[in-house]
C-alpha cells in the first residue's frame, strides 16, 4: 500500500506541472488566435472605408474612439467583421488576464507616428507603410493601464512592460502581437525596445 501511494505521489507531481504546462500554451494559442481574428476584421473594415482603419478616424462612415468604442463592444465598428457568438468576452480579453471575471480589455491598438509629430489622431490609411509586416497594430497590453492605444516606445512602456514581470505576467516571458499584415508573433521587451521607432512609425 505504501508503495502504492508513493507511485501516486510521483506520477501527481510529474502530471501536475504538464497539466499546468498545456492550460499556459492553450491561452498563448487563443490569446494569438484573438488578435489575428482582431487583425483580419481590422483589415475588412479598412477595406470597406477607403483603406483607413480607427484608432480615431475622419473620412471613413463615422468618428470612433478606439477607447470609447472597447468599453461599448456592441457599438464597436469592427463587431461585424468578428466570427463567434460572444464577441464582447472571447474577443477583447485575454484567456490568461488575471483579471478575468472583470473582462477587461486585454489589447492595445496602435495610434501611429508620421515623422516627429504627434500621434495622429485622424484615419491612417494600410498603404501609407511601406511594409505592413514591420507595422505593429495590436498587442497585449496591461489592462490597467491608462489607455488602450500606444504611438511611441513610453506609450508600449505603460501599457506593456508590466506584463513581462510578476504579478502581471500573462504568457511567460513574452507577448503576443498581431501586424499590419495579419501575421502574430511572440515577441519580447527587449524586441519592443529596439524596433519601437520604426514599429510604430508609419514613415
Amino acid at each position: 500500500m505504501l508503495t502504492v501511494v508513493a507511485i501516486i505521489g510521483v506520477l501527481a507531481g510529474i502530471l501536475i506541472p504538464v497539466a499546468s504546462k498545456v492550460r499556459q500554451t492553450a491561452r498563448v494559442t487563443q490569446c494569438a488566435s484573438n488578435l489575428r481574428q482582431w487583425a483580419q476584421a481590422i483589415t475588412l473594415f479598412a477595406n470597406d472605408n477607403k483603406g483607413y482603419y480607427v484608432t480615431k478616424y475622419k473620412g471613413a462612415d463615422k468618428t470612433v474612439s478606439w477607447d470609447a468604442a472597447s468599453n461599448e463592444i456592441d457599438n464597436h465598428p469592427y463587431v461585424r467583421y468578428l466570427s463567434g457568438t460572444q464577441v464582447q468576452q472571447n474577443f477583447r480579453t485575454c484567456p490568461a488576464e488575471k483579471n478575468a471575471i472583470d473582462k477587461p480589455v486585454s489589447y492595445a491598438l496602435a495610434r501611429p507616428r508620421i515623422g516627429s509629430g504627434k500621434a495622429n489622431e485622424q484615419a491612417i490609411p494600410f498603404y501609407m507603410h511601406p511594409a505592413p509586416s514591420q507595422f505593429l497594430l495590436m498587442l497585449d497590453r496591461d489592462s490597467s493601464a491608462g489607455t488602450k492605444v500606444f504611438s511611441s516606445l513610453d506609450d508600449l512602456a505603460e501599457n506593456v512592460k508590466p506584463l513581462f514581470s510578476s504579478p502581471k505576467d500573462r504568457h511567460g516571458s513574452g507577448i503576443n502581437a498581431a501586424f499590419g499584415d495579419g501575421h502574430v508573433s511572440r515577441i519580447k521587451w527587449d524586441d519592443i525596445e529596439k524596433n519601437a521607432d520604426r514599429w510604430t512609425s508609419l514613415d
